[in-house]
């Protein structure tokens, strides 16, 4: 036999969930951090001090239909990374120029790890930059010998961390 909790109009597992975002979401906004861990403890505390309990369930009924029941949780947060290279031939200087801008596009003010990789792998740039007032970097380094798609690594800490994966393209190859 299975039990529906009611609150305000959800069942228990669509109120503390839309609770759980109303929090986090709120402090995302505000102050372009969240903590999810925060936004659950929130969502819960606001849970148990406005639910009826008389004739219905036990706080621990609830607790225990909480979907975030993983202690390992890891939510993900896409920013906007978009990474322009001037064409490019082997062996010659490749200028990159990357913008970072929040979900909701401000920029992200802060160091960003960058990691570029030939088409085989091999590492032809790795930094740590920080950007500028607009979310934005320049680096110039020199390709290798090797044509072809290169991929860059743009790790991101604040205000989630966050490994954009963008690509280029370094010389002609003939067919």
């Amino acid at each position: 036999m299975s039990r529906i909790v009611a609150w305000a109009g959800y069942n228990c597992f669509d109120g503390l969930h839309n609770k759980f975002w109303d929090f986090f979401l709120q402090d995302a906004l505000a102050n372009r951090a969240a903590n999810p861990k925060d936004a659950l403890q929130s969502a819960i505390n606001y849970m148990a001090t406005t639910f009826d309990t008389t004739n219905a369930p036990t706080l621990e009924t609830i607790y225990q239909a909480i979907y975030f029941g993983d202690p390992s949780l890891v939510l993900y947060w896409k920013d906007n990374v978009t990474t322009i290279a001037e064409p490019t031939e082997v062996n010659q200087t490749v200028n990159l120029n990357e913008t970072c801008l929040t979900y909701n596009n401000l920029p992200i003010e802060d160091n960003v790890d960058i990691l570029v990789k030939d088409p085989l792998g091999t590492i032809v740039y790795s930094n740590t930059l920080m950007t500028d007032a607009t979310g934005s970097f320049s680096v110039s380094f020199t390709a290798s010998s090797r044509p072809g798609t290169y991929t860059v690594e743009t790790t991101i800490s604040t205000p989630f961390e966050y490994t954009a994966l963008t690509n280029f393209v370094v010389g002609t190859i003939d067919m």
